[in-house]
């Protein structure tokens, strides 16, 4: 059974990207009949971010969710949003069984270009 998530703020009254991250990583875990914990956690002062990269950030952060519920059989995962002065940093954590150093590399199966094609994205 999924377990709620928590949406976790330090500074942050409202803050749309986090919901809609929130709700799609809840949805994929239903989906992957994962029961591992979830929280999304939002460090700094919340800033609009330009719409262009407002749906990269969470394209990405769907991407990323998929693949920590659905290949890494991990008993939690977390994401970070921060927001910070001079940057914005997006993280997904979990505590699953890894990925292949190949993968990680860019010498991946064939077909799969998930975290390539991530990286390009986030660039």
């Amino acid at each position: 059974m999924h377990h709620p998530s928590r949406y976790l703020h330090t500074t942050v009254e409202k803050n749309d990207l986090a919901f809609a991250i929130e709700t799609v990583g809840e949805e994929i875990a239903a989906a992957e009949e994962n029961a591992a914990q979830f929280q999304v956690v939002v460090e700094g002062t919340s800033r609009e971010l330009h719409p262009i990269l407002r749906d990269e950030v969470y394209r990405l952060a769907t991407e990323a969710l998929r693949n920590a519920f659905r290949h890494a059989a991990p008993k939690s995962v977390e994401v970070e949003i921060r927001y910070h002065a001079r940057y914005f940093r997006l993280r997904v954590r979990d505590d699953g069984k890894g990925i292949d150093p190949a993968v990680l590399r860019g010498e991946g199966r064939q077909g799969h270009y998930g975290l390539h094609g991530m990286r390009e994205r986030a660039n």
